[in-house]
């Protein structure tokens, strides 16, 4: 006569009177689970990493193509008037709009001043213009009404480099009408950009994200 021995541990178990057994979670689903959020972590880490490396040189674009107009936007002020001018004599543009803000300075005229700097390239006389800009209305439909007088198809930006991808965008949307590109004024640094070993270009970098974020999502 055969005998099954039963222990209690089996006795106690749900479902034995019955005939039925509750099977037990298996381990592998579980590692596979934790397997998947370890490697989604590290991927997420990975992207985070890629994008900080990167956002420096993501702000900046050198495109620049010969176009029928030169604009230097706000905030440029000589260096950006010079490259400018050594682009107008390179065949980059025909004329040059520089913009200049109707403020006082040395108890000048800024615009004063900036006719008498300009005066100073005798090779390029009657290329250049300047655009008064006031700093209460929005740039673009002002610097539209000095460009307008030009006729121009292409414009050809100038811009500080951490700059130039929000002006492209910014210009590009705002006066549709006109072929741009863009060019820094300070020469292509390497990438990626090691902004992290400049505390100032950081904290640069950090403000012009601030400003293109906006622009993305609130100033178009």
């Amino acid at each position: 006569m055969n005998t099954t021995a039963v222990s209690d541990r089996e006795l106690a178990q749900p479902g034995y009177e019955t005939g039925e057994r509750t099977p037990a979670l298996p381990n592998a689903p579980r590692r596979k689970l934790r397997w998947l959020a370890l490697c989604l972590l590290i991927f997420a880490g990975l992207l985070v990493f890629i994008a900080l490396r990167n956002c420096g040189s993501y702000l900046i674009v050198d495109n620049g193509q010969k176009s029928d107009v030169i604009l230097v936007p706000l905030g440029r002020l000589q260096p950006g008037y010079e490259k400018a001018f050594n682009l107008l004599r390179d065949g980059y543009g025909n004329h040059i709009v520089a913009e200049v803000v109707p403020l006082k300075q040395f108890g000048k005229p800024v615009p004063e001043l900036a006719q008498e700097y300009f005066a100073q390239q005798s090779d390029l006389t009657g290329k250049i213009d300047i655009c008064v800009i006031r700093l209460s209305a929005p740039e673009s439909p002002q610097a539209a009404e000095c460009i307008a007088k030009l006729k121009p198809r292409s414009i050809l930006i100038v811009a500080n480099q951490f700059q130039t991808r929000r002006a492209l965008k910014t210009f590009s949307h705002d006066l549709p009408q006109y072929q741009w590109s863009v060019t820094p004024v300070q020469p292509p640094p390497p990438r990626p950009l090691q902004w992290w070993k400049n505390k100032r270009m950081a904290l640069v970098i950090y403000m012009e994200w601030c400003r293109f974020l906006w622009w993305e999502l609130v100033g178009q």
